[in-house]
C-alpha cells in the first residue's frame, strides 16, 4: 500500500494526532517516536507480542491493541 499526504506532506504526517495501523501483520512496535502528537494508537489485529516503543508517545490517550499475542501488560504506561 502507497500513502499519499497532502502538500504539507512531512509536517502532516508528524503533526498526525490519530493513527490507525490495525490488520497489518506488525510483530513489534517500532518508528513512532516522532509522532508525538499522537492522541488515539490503533494497533488492533496484528501479531505483537510486547508492548514496547511507545514510550516517547506523552499525548497518548487512547490505545488500542486486542487480538494481538501480548501475553503480559507488564510495561504498559500510566
Amino acid at each position: 500500500h502507497v500513502v499519499e499526504f497532502a502538500p504539507r506532506t512531512w509536517l502532516t504526517a508528524l503533526e498526525m494526532a490519530i493513527l490507525d495501523l490495525s490488520f497489518n501483520n506488525i510483530e513489534k512496535i517500532e518508528g513512532l517516536d516522532k509522532l508525538t502528537e499522537l492522541t488515539d494508537l490503533s494497533l488492533f489485529n496484528n501479531v505483537i507480542s510486547e508492548l514496547e516503543g511507545l514510550d516517547t508517545l506523552q499525548k497518548l490517550s487512547a490505545l488500542s491493541v486486542g487480538n494481538n499475542q501480548i501475553a503480559a501488560l507488564d510495561s504498559v504506561m500510566c
